[in-house]
């Protein structure tokens, strides 16, 4: 949601969990929302109970107490549909990466399309290269396969999990997606 930040619970370069809470939204007038709805429910649950027992005397008639348990009911839903913005005023790690650099501070306002920071998976990665036409027929889902990176002599090794069923009219070639460990970090995401 937008708002203002009133906390940002994470290092530039640093390592995340999934769920970890990264950026909090300013949510007080949520909260003081959330506290007269649960005050209301309280009183809404009163009257209900109140009207149950008159009804046994016939006090009050049936109409009464169904605006009650109505009013009570809507009130529960208020109570949810509050608790539910509440959860949006905190953004959570949707995976465990590593945050990149900054672009939001505390105090500043942040709407839906605003950049806070990227966050990148590094253990594992995901690979992505084209392979010519010609060994379409060498190349299948699950096998294994070995690179290597500019600037480094290591051998990686990873899993093909995805093909491209299209070969690119233009290259003669098609896209192959792998999946590597990367425990070390030694593989950077875009390198």
């Amino acid at each position: 949601v937008p708002g203002r930040i009133v906390a940002i619970n994470f290092q530039e370069g640093a390592s995340v969990k999934k769920g970890d809470l990264l950026v909090k939204i300013n949510d007080n007038e949520l909260v003081a929302e959330l506290k007269k709805l649960q005050l209301d429910e309280k009183l809404a649950q009163d009257d209900v109970y109140r009207k149950e027992k008159l009804i046994e005397l016939k006090a009050v008639s049936q109409e009464e107490l169904d605006i009650s348990r109505s009013q009570l009911g809507v009130i529960q839903s208020q109570i949810e549909l509050v608790k539910a913005r509440l959860e949006k005023t905190g953004i959570y790690a949707p995976f465990s990466g590593k945050i990149g650099l900054r672009y939001a501070s505390p105090g500043g306002y942040i709407s839906n399309s605003s950049l806070i920071a990227r966050m990148l998976q590094t253990d594992p990665v995901k690979i992505e290269f084209t392979v010519p036409e010609k060994y379409i027929s060498n190349i299948r889902v699950n096998q294994e396969i070995q690179f290597s990176i500019s600037g480094s002599d290591s051998t990686f090794n990873g899993v093909i999990y995805a093909i491209e069923p299209r070969i690119d009219p233009s290259t003669r070639s098609f896209n192959v997606r792998a999946r590597c460990p990367n425990p070390g970090g030694l593989l950077i995401p875009g390198a």
